[in-house]
């Protein structure tokens, strides 16, 4: 009789180690979901910050008064690149770094702006392109 006593406490010992394992990696697992979804949502949100910078920096290129394209499309500048850097726009909660460049294929003018969005130590960059003379041929790179 008492040899049963002392298997019964063995046993019980063996579930509660297993009940404790198994409680550490389920909590490891949640806690590993968690943190991959808190980046996937801080990476979707960088690139909202990046595209909303391109936007608005395409909006000011082509409705400002005094046309701030002029520096691009000038025949002084006929050839040769220009470009204009402003960063840490802020944006939401987080900050946008834009960087607008001109440069010719063949004959034509083309403006991209570049627009890396931040947030929480992650980035993400995209690029607005278009045609400097009709401000149309929008082309979006990912």
């Amino acid at each position: 009789m008492k040899n049963r006593k002392g298997v019964s406490l063995i046993w019980v010992i063996i579930a509660l180690v297993f009940v404790s394992i198994m409680t550490m990696s389920i909590s490891t697992i949640a806690q590993s979901n968690i943190l991959q979804a808190k980046r996937q949502d801080d990476t979707l949100q960088a690139y909202y910050i990046a595209r909303s910078g391109a936007e608005l920096t395409y909006e000011a290129l082509i409705t400002s008064s005094p046309s701030l394209l002029i520096p691009f499309t000038s025949s002084s500048n006929s050839g040769n690149t220009h470009t204009l850097t402003q960063n840490n726009i802020v944006i939401g909660e987080g900050n946008a770094d834009i960087k607008v460049t001109s440069y010719n294929i063949d004959t034509v003018k083309r403006i991209k702006i570049e627009s890396t969005g931040k947030l929480n130590n992650v980035t993400k960059t995209i690029y607005l392109e278009f045609d400097a003379s009709t401000y149309g041929d929008i082309r979006w790179i990912y």
